[in-house]
């Protein structure tokens, strides 16, 4: 390693930066929080503001003299050039701010994670040796063309596949796993899992950097259309062919797989179930974020892709606008001249018939908009069903109110920060605006993010004045506890 990129690094990197700072900790803390123990990778403004807010709270009862100022500050002091540490930027549909991690640091969390959680991988080594030998073996196969060297690996893989195979059906057990050696996997696959997520991050600044280039370049005028054009090709080429943009690219034929993503959620299911497993709880919940991380991941990187594609179409537009004006022209020229060849039409040496007008199709005309899924619409059917049954009917759907599912998981992450809590008494503290619904979708959040639910205890629910299901406000539903965040104390 260069002594000049060593010193670079250190002077300038806002990895350093953050790690080195007076409030480094709370700071990488309250980050993992807001967005890596979520599935979001984009937090609004008022959301983060709060959050860092009655994170401030709860920290100064422990350390009343640390992370003092204002939360509006750290939040312009992290964006700001000097740290680098999140990114603003305006959401295109509703104009409100929005917060994201910069690749300096996801580089630094995953830098973190990896040093706090060495400990429990150090007892795995011989595991960790038996992996680097397999994958030489692998590297070794797979990167010659020497179909006798590949033969022989194949035959040796299946001599070994029989033996198993006939080893179970002869004893009918099958061994598993030493512990340590599952649990050494397993933290392969976590600390493998977060290094793809900053692989996206890294794609995403590459693009968003080859974008402001474009830019600079269409306003300075250095470049030619076609010039330009040429550019940003060759750095996409580039981009999609190292080796990030590579794995982003497997990444995206593997996600437009739906058997695949089912094969992937199911194996996910089984590996969280695993009771030699139970006390990684962070590497757990890693996990189970894997595919709605990767999936956001990858749609922030394609719409920053998409912002690329619109600054070369608007740059190549009046290029486009000049050359359908002249071909305009040409075809108005060659109807003049066909009225003045009408009378007297050519012989049969030379002869043209234009069954319709032309039809212009140009490959920079092409719509960039993804068009939405059709919608296929049936009419009413008349039932017997009387004027006061339908009034009734009408106005319960007009009752109807949106449910915010982040909001109530902004809820559940709230009233979870001291420790676990049950829903009655998060209902308590935040009274359902949607009735009995709202209930019901507390319920599946639980089951879907694995909190507690026991059906063999019944608790109690009250719904608000003027809120009743079937005509009561008393609702008898299975036992939920909510379980805190891993690292969400907020201490």
């Amino acid at each position: 390693m260069e002594l000049e990129k060593l010193t670079y690094f250190f002077d300038k990197s806002p990895v350093v930066r953050l790690l080195s700072a007076q409030n480094a900790a709370f700071m990488i803390d309250f980050f993992m929080i807001q967005f890596k123990n979520t599935d979001e990778i984009s937090v609004p403004h008022e959301r983060l503001l709060a959050e860092l807010i009655d994170y401030q709270e709860a920290i100064q009862e422990i350390y009343p003299d640390r992370f003092s100022q204002s939360a509006s500050d750290y939040l312009t002091q992290w964006c700001g050039e000097g740290s680098k540490y999140l990114r603003r930027f305006f959401d295109t549909k509703t104009d409100e701010p929005l917060y994201q991690l910069t690749d300096a640091s996801e580089t630094a969390i995953r830098f973190v994670q990896e040093t706090l959680e060495r400990q429990d991988q150090v007892t795995s080594s011989e595991s960790r040796i038996r992996t680097i030998i397999d994958t030489l073996r692998d590297i070794s196969t797979y990167a010659t063309n020497d179909p006798e060297k590949r033969l022989a690996a194949l035959l040796e893989q299946r001599d070994k596949i029989e033996a198993e195979i006939q080893e179970i059906r002869d004893t009918w057990h099958a061994e598993p796993e030493h512990e340590a050696l599952i649990r050494s996997k397993f933290h392969f696959v976590v600390d493998l899992l977060r290094r793809v997520l900053s692989d996206f991050r890294l794609v995403e600044e590459a693009f968003r950097k080859l974008t402001r280039e474009v830019q600079q370049r269409e306003v300075s005028g250095t470049l030619t259309k076609g010039g330009l054009l040429g550019y940003v090709l060759e750095e996409e080429d580039a981009l999609k062919e190292s080796d990030y943009g590579v794995s982003f690219g497997e990444f995206t034929n593997l996600i437009l797989s739906g058997d695949q993503q089912d094969s992937v959620r199911k194996l996910i299911k089984e590996v969280r179930h695993l009771d030699m497993l139970s006390h990684h709880q962070q590497g757990l919940e890693t996990l189970r974020q894997m595919m709605p991380a990767l999936t956001n991941e990858a749609e922030q990187v394609n719409r920053t892709i998409q912002r690329l594609s619109g600054s070369i179409r608007r740059f190549l537009d009046p290029e486009i606008s000049s050359h359908l004006l002249r071909v305009g022209e040409m075809v108005g020229e060659i109807k003049q001249l066909a009225m003045k060849c009408s009378e007297e039409p050519p012989g049969n040496e030379f002869f043209i018939e234009v069954d319709c007008d032309p039809e212009l199709d140009l490959p920079a005309m092409r719509d960039l908009r993804v068009p939405s899924a059709a919608v296929t619409t049936q009419p009413f059917q008349d039932v017997a069903v009387s004027d006061s049954a339908r009034t009734r009917a009408f106005d319960e759907l007009r009752k109807m109110r949106r449910l915010d599912w982040k909001a109530m998981q902004h809820v559940i992450r709230t009233e979870t920060r001291e420790g676990p809590v049950s829903l009655p008494r998060l209902l308590k503290a935040h009274p359902p605006k949607s009735g009995a619904i709202e209930v019901l979708a507390y319920v599946q959040i639980a089951k879907d993010e694995d909190h507690i639910i026991d059906p063999a205890q019944e608790d109690e629910v009250i719904l608000p004045e003027g809120e009743t299901y079937q005509g009561k406000r008393r609702l008898l539903i299975p036992r939920v506890v909510f379980r805190p965040a891993n690292g969400s104390s907020g201490k």
